[in-house]
């Protein structure tokens, strides 16, 4: 594999899907499951991440009214795989509160969020930073990811393939569509927990 500097950042992109092959791995049903598969996610491998979706799913918890309803104690024990279960139950709840007060509890009215705005409502949850809120606009919405965010993705996956010429930065530009974004994110978290 080799990557020249000025090259353009989809081929730095398929370098590393041909180092890492195709992440396919997101399995989601609907858009509230990519949003609790980004926050279960957080430091754990994916697997652990579908024994918690699987949980929820089996106790008919796999939408956002259902989960609003669910006592706080509950949500955590049922995603207890996924680590950290306390923090992202609360997380979880916490979207899920500001999706109701804010959007009337559905996702289609997010759609017409703005970007930003969407992500800076994000980030003012508990347990929500900015890698996360990117991910949930990212996957649960395709949009457009900022540069800088995507940025992260690449250190992260840069770091952990430790090869030089990955090593280089990828060219830059102000934003990456979800098309690579999503994908792109997913070698990231790969290369982290796998």
């Amino acid at each position: 594999m080799s990557i020249r500097r000025g090259t353009p950042l989809l081929a730095w992109y398929r370098a590393l899907r041909g180092a890492y092959g195709a992440q396919r791995w997101w399995p989601a049903r609907s858009r509230f499951e990519v949003v609790l598969g980004a926050i279960l996610t957080q430091g754990v491998a994916w697997s652990n991440v579908e024994k918690a979706l699987q949980a929820l799913r089996c106790a008919g918890l796999l939408t956002p009214g259902a989960v609003r309803r669910a006592p706080l104690a509950r949500v955590a024990r049922l995603i207890r795989p996924a680590g950290y279960f306390n923090q992202k139950a609360r997380a979880i709840k916490g979207f899920v509160r500001f999706l109701h007060a804010g959007h009337g509890g559905r996702f289609d009215r997010m759609l017409g969020t703005p970007t930003a705005a969407l992500r800076q409502g994000l980030l003012r949850l508990r347990g929500i930073g900015p890698e996360l809120a990117t991910r949930v606009v990212t996957n649960a919405w395709k949009r457009t990811a900022p540069r800088r965010v995507v940025a992260e993705f690449e250190l992260r996956a840069q770091k952990a393939l430790r090869r030089e010429e990955l090593r280089r930065p990828p060219p830059k530009s102000r934003t990456i569509s979800s098309r690579i974004a999503a994908p792109m994110n997913a070698i990231s978290i790969s290369v982290r927990t796998g």
